[in-house]
């Protein structure tokens, strides 16, 4: 029997990558191209050129292919898995007509709000009268309704809307497909019902038509299989398929191997994240916490975040380890230095939002609270550690209160999850074991997996990932550090907002707010 190797395009906001398991979890290939950075016209704004990311995908396919030479026909599947909520409109030639709106802007449209109310059709302006608030956060945030009321030609021209792996996908195989499960943001998708919304009403609050998006497609099904011209650009096999995922954090927990709710993820990324796969769809009508369709069909994320997550260490070595040569130096230093100061970081705490959160801290500005002349770089860099976590403590009480389920274990994934002091203080703070995986490609993997099982490599996803996962190790909790880090979560962090909230909205007044 030949080798089977899996590919995956895993798109970031950072960079654009590809890497070819195989079945054992294995890297036999891998390339990647750093993203140029995303540029604003204005505050708030985040765009991105059309054509980057297919160009940057176009040489690494190369670059994969030709290191693998002939071994490039034991590929059986490419499994794509992006960022999402980002948008580009397509012509009726399938050509982009702007750059992309990524997910980092917040622009907003407040005529789109008007409109619903005064001008739209009598079914949607009583529908948004009964849900006021959520249609009109809808309405303001859809990018469809920016482009209508800003660049109206650009509007009129449009016959398809497209995500980063929509846009892939129409490149590689030549269809207006897209994943179920990558449909994120303020987009007409149904999330219980894992589709299109069938109601009109809700295309004229998003200020797009139906026909104007993408056919989804479910998990871990084909999207399509590569064409001439994309095997001609990317040295990809002619008829390959080409395998519908999920976004990066749903295809995350399922690399993990948490796919019931007994077991929470947690990425120490850039942006840190928890997520709980779900057996249904749950909510918060505040927007605590956002749910999502899973990377298993009629299975859903319920995810929590901070946009500022382990990009916060970033900050600090930016700002005050001049003397360091290099970032990694400075981990290692600080990494074993935290190791020797207590929890609760001799007194210090960080309010880790330093952008807003707009369910739990609409108005929030970091903070570094108990600084006294006796404190050490060490302590400021454990102090961070424990503030990104005790965010992931709250996001994860929120879902449980939510779904009247209890999480048992918390699998760590991301850059942070290679410190042990971090890992230590999270299994603390959540006071549940928690399991550092052997290997760090965790949403590469678990796309990968559905890239198999589609194409019959694995009979099932629990196949795929007892052959593809392995934990590591398993960070137990401390009972001493849980009472102190309870003490502090109760007393310290959980009122902390709410206290100093009119302090907060008066500063806010003197600095624009961080873009995320």
């Amino acid at each position: 029997m030949g080798k089977d190797y899996l590919a995956v395009m895993d798109i970031g906001t950072q960079s654009s990558r590809v890497i070819v398991f195989d079945t054992h979890g294995n890297v036999i290939s891998q390339a990647s191209r750093t993203a140029q950075p995303y540029y604003s016209q204005q505050p708030g704004w985040a765009e991105m050129p059309s054509d980057q990311v297919w160009n940057d995908c176009k040489d690494i396919l190369t670059e994969v292919t030709r290191e693998l030479g002939d071994e490039k026909k034991n590929i059986r599947s490419l499994a794509i898995t992006a960022n999402r909520d980002n948008i580009m409109p397509l012509d009726k030639n399938l050509t982009p007509l702007r750059d992309w709106i990524i997910w980092l802007d917040k622009r907003q449209t407040p005529e789109a709000v008007h409109a619903i109310h005064h001008k739209a059709t009598m079914k949607t302006r009583l529908v948004s009268g009964v849900a006021r608030g959520l249609m009109d956060y809808a309405a303001s945030n859809s990018k469809f309704n920016w482009i209508k009321y800003h660049e109206p030609e650009v509007h009129q021209q449009a016959a398809y809307y497209c995500t980063l792996s929509g846009y892939l996908t129409l490149k590689l195989t030549g269809n207006t497909a897209d994943a179920t499960g990558m449909q994120c943001g303020y987009l007409p998708f149904d999330t219980a019902h894992e589709t299109w919304f069938a109601f009109d009403f809700m295309y004229e609050v998003f200020g797009v038509r139906r026909d104007q998006m993408f056919t989804l497609v479910k998990q871990g099904d084909i999207l399509g299989t590569i064409t001439t011209e994309a095997a001609q650009a990317t040295g990809l096999p002619e008829g390959l398929p080409v395998v519908a995922t999920a976004g990066d954090k749903q295809v995350e927990s399922l690399g993990a191997g948490a796919f019931t709710p007994r077991e929470a993820v947690i990425s120490y990324g850039t942006m840190a994240s928890l997520s709980v796969m779900m057996n249904k769809p749950v909510s918060d009508l505040h927007f605590k916490f956002n749910t999502f369709p899973g990377a298993l069909p009629k299975k859903w994320n319920a995810e929590f975040h901070i946009y500022r997550g382990y990009w916060l260490i970033t900050w600090l070595y930016w700002q005050y380890a001049g003397h360091y040569e290099s970032y990694d130096e400075f981990l290692s230093e600080m990494t074993t230095a935290a190791q020797s100061v207590p929890p609760g970081s001799r007194g210090l705490f960080l309010f880790p939002f330093f952008t807003q959160h707009e369910g739990f801290h609409p108005d929030a500005r970091g903070s570094i609270v108990g600084l006294t002349d006796t404190h050490r770089r060490e302590d400021i860099y454990r102090c961070f550690l424990e503030g990104i976590a005790f965010a992931m403590r709250q996001g994860l009480d929120v879902i449980e209160k939510a779904s009247h389920q209890k999480t048992k274990r918390v699998i760590v994934c991301g850059g942070g999850s290679q410190s042990d002091v971090g890992m230590q203080i999270t299994a603390d703070i959540l006071n549940r074991p928690t399991v550092r995986l052997d290997n760090v490609e965790v949403c590469a993997i678990g796309a990968a997996i559905l890239g198999g099982k589609a194409v019959g490599v694995f009979k099932n996803v629990e196949e795929g990932i007892n052959a593809m996962r392995r934990e590591a190790r398993v960070f137990m909790p401390h009972a001493a550090n849980v009472a102190i880090y309870e003490d502090i979560y109760e007393n310290v962090y959980l009122p902390y907002y709410k206290n100093n909230e009119d302090a907060f909205r008066v500063l806010n007044k003197y600095g624009t707010l961080e873009k995320r």
